[in-house]
């Protein structure tokens, strides 16, 4: 019998590993007088998984019942990382020996009977999923015996579907003990095999040199991996199977060659429907055949390149398919330049679009909308329109408008001030009006298709010198306005002002319709959420030097430093 988890105090967990009450409760089920009402238990499961990860800790305080049912859903992953990666450096960084001892006391709690059959994701990697605890250079641990433990406990996790494996080689002993898991989901960066005559291990879903952020993929490779050399060709060849793989990530681009070039020497990959590659192998004669060996893609995305700026990249011409290839394309991802290519005679019905005319990936308005305008009279089924572009012009939103049954739409635009500055001045003329209101009037004066149903515009205008309450009022009119003019409209969401590199702006405002519009009889159709983001920098009072400190030499510069960053940020960033 394994052996239950020690006491929370007895155990220290490090960050990067679940740190939830570890101590499972007895195997005794909810009695039906514990719990408010008499729900069935598998509608209690179906709430519980959709809960936030701190939602569900407080549930599972609530009382014994909630608790048996809760408990199991925080630790659907088994993180482990057995070294850590230096930044920028190909070496290790090692963990210290007591991190076995943990290992060991984790894994006794995993396999328990309440808690194993929870167990979906196995995450070995040298990517924390929550941080990086303190080392100790005087007491390095061997990271195989990390790896020998937790796969040797993995037979104990009848539910484990997803592994996640990242930088480390595989060994045949290894290698065998995963080959015998139901395995659906490999996520697997720079490793290879370090043994023979190793069997096919059949997954559906392959994410192959992700940077790994948080947890998640990120669609971009490694910093961390810039002097290994991926996945290995022979790795590929025991994961590919073309007769179960149904999608394949990949945004490294020699991976990526080697994935292609094994690809085209197998059977059709007929159960194939996603294919994610970067932009730099789009012009190899090898994507070509890929793409005529994946009978039954459904959907091809291309990430944007790392460095927009290179001008070889900009006179890339893409191989032109034969119309036979891709009967099933319906959602495409990549430069607008290729949409005739991929879409022309194909089913396609979500498109999302970026460039390499302006930095960022940004198109240029006036090429997309005669691109958009010539594609629209080979193929008006176009659901789906993600774009971005350098700014939002009328002449780009009549292009749109002639798909007619486009239901969704969302734009992110630049809208440099050095190019909209005289027309909003110009529209502008009494100053009572924000900056981001000009875009409005844009977008009010083009009749959309009939068939929209949700706008999303992302914009870098900002408010200018007018209030929050202002603000909100000519967001909540030109919701009304535009669900008035388009009678399926459900919801406008607008996101403008400064942007973050988390993606997030400044200001947010999202317009849902509550009611039918029926010839003008109600005086409003719906409601607006308005949030404001502000970055929060608190710095330290500059009035004084703190007492118990000496008031000359380093103290003083250290003062004077602070002092210099709060009006820099007052007078640039507030």
């Amino acid at each position: 019998m394994m052996p239950t988890s020690p006491a929370d105090d007895e155990l220290e967990v490090e960050p990067g590993e679940n740190n939830s009450s570890n101590r499972p409760i007895r195997d005794v089920g909810p009695k039906e007088q514990d719990g408010p009402e008499k729900l069935p238990l598998e509608l209690w499961l179906s709430i519980f998984s959709h809960l936030q990860l701190g939602d569900l800790r407080s549930s599972t305080l609530t009382c014994s019942a909630f608790r048996w049912l809760a408990q199991p859903l925080l630790f659907t992953v088994l993180d482990v990382s057995p070294f850590f990666l230096a930044y920028h450096m190909n070496h290790r960084i090692l963990r210290p020996r007591k991190y076995l001892d943990r290992t060991v006391e984790r894994l006794q709690f995993y396999c328990s009977v309440h808690i194993a059959p929870a167990v979906r994701h196995c995450w070995i990697s040298p990517y924390s999923r929550s941080g990086f605890p303190p080392r100790n250079a005087r007491d390095y641990l061997d990271p195989e015996l990390v790896i020998d433990t937790v796969v040797n406990a993995l037979s104990f996790f009848p539910n484990l579907r997803i592994l996640s494996w990242h930088c480390i080689d595989f060994s045949e002993r290894w290698w065998d003990s995963v080959h015998r898991l139901p395995i659906e989901v490999l996520w697997i960066n720079s490793c290879t095999f370090t043994g023979s005559q190793l069997r096919c291990l059949p997954v559906r879903h392959l994410d192959l040199d992700q940077w790994a952020w948080r947890g998640v993929v990120t669609n971009q490779p490694s910093v961390h991996e810039l002097h290994s050399s991926g996945v290995s060709r022979d790795v590929l060849s025991l994961v590919l199977h073309p007769e179960h793989i149904q999608h394949i990530s990949v945004p490294r681009s020699d991976t990526c060659v080697r994935l292609l070039s094994t690809m085209i020497m197998m059977d059709p990959f007929v159960s194939l429907l996603v294919l994610r590659i970067p932009f730099s192998v789009t012009y190899s004669a090898e994507f070509k055949e890929t793409l005529i060996n994946c009978p039954s893609l459904e959907e091809l995305r291309i990430f944007t390149p790392m460095d927009t700026s290179n001008e070889d990249i900009r006179d890339i011409q893409m191989i032109r398919l034969p119309s036979s290839a891709l009967r099933s394309l319906s959602v495409f991802e990549g430069p607008y330049t290729l949409l005739a290519t991929f879409g022309e005679g194909r089913p396609l019905k979500n498109a999302v679009l970026w460039g390499l005319d302006e930095s960022s990936s940004h198109c240029d308005p006036s090429k997309l909308a005669s691109t958009l305008h010539q594609f629209s009279l080979l193929n008006n089924n176009l659901l789906v329109l993600r774009t971005s572009v350098s700014f939002i012009t009328l002449e780009l939103l009549t292009a749109i408008s002639s798909f007619p049954i486009l239901k969704s739409l969302e734009m992110t635009s630049i809208d440099s001030p050095r190019v909209l500055e005289p027309l909003i001045t110009e529209s502008n003329q009494r100053g009572d009006a924000s900056r981001v209101a000009f875009l409005y009037d844009i977008l009010r004066s083009i009749q959309l298709p009939p068939s929209i149903e949700s706008l999303r515009i992302f914009t870098q205008l900002g408010p200018g010198s007018v209030n929050i309450l202002t603000q909100e009022r000519e967001a909540m009119e030109f919701g009304e306005s535009m669900a008035r003019s388009h009678s399926l409209l459900q919801c406008v969401e607008i996101r403008y002002g400064r942007s973050y590199w988390t993606g997030t702006y400044t200001y947010i405002s999202c317009w849902k319709r509550s009611t039918l519009y029926t010839d003008g009889e109600a005086t409003s159709l719906g409601n607006i959420d308005f949030k404001v983001h502000r970055r929060n920098i608190t710095f330290p009072s500059v009035r004084h030097v703190p007492s118990g400190t000496n008031s000359s030499g380093d103290s003083k510069t250290t003062w004077r430093v602070v002092m210099w960053m709060r009006q820099v940020y007052n007078r640039f960033f507030s």
